[in-house]
């Protein structure tokens, strides 16, 4: 079960990239293994010729896929420290103020 579990983490976009990470590191839309076993629409009309240069190209544009997936990934993180930082409230310190403090 372990495989099928691995597999489909990498086969699921993933909200920081917008991506999933198998296609981000080989570039190529990925297949599941149900349509290795049962031919579907996608994998039957499939023509040899016309799927190496579709994979030609999909290397050819994976580095701007990947690009996109890291201004993707900043905007999110951008997104995600500004949610935290909203409720967070400074507290200053100045002598003579009481503070609760752990005593060992």
């Amino acid at each position: 079960m372990l495989l099928y579990v691995l597999w489909v983490d990498r086969t699921t976009p993933k909200n920081a990239t917008g991506q999933t990470p198998f296609s981000l590191v080989f570039g190529a839309e990925e297949l599941i293994p149900f349509e290795l076993v049962h031919p579907t629409a996608r994998t039957s009309i499939r023509d040899p010729q016309t799927n190496e240069e579709n994979l030609a190209q999909d290397l050819d544009t994976i580095e701007e896929l990947r690009d996109q997936a890291r201004f993707r990934m900043a905007a999110y993180q951008q997104k995600i420290a500004s949610a935290y930082n909203k409720n967070i409230r400074i507290s200053r310190f100045e002598v003579g103020d009481l503070v609760m403090r752990k005593a060992f």
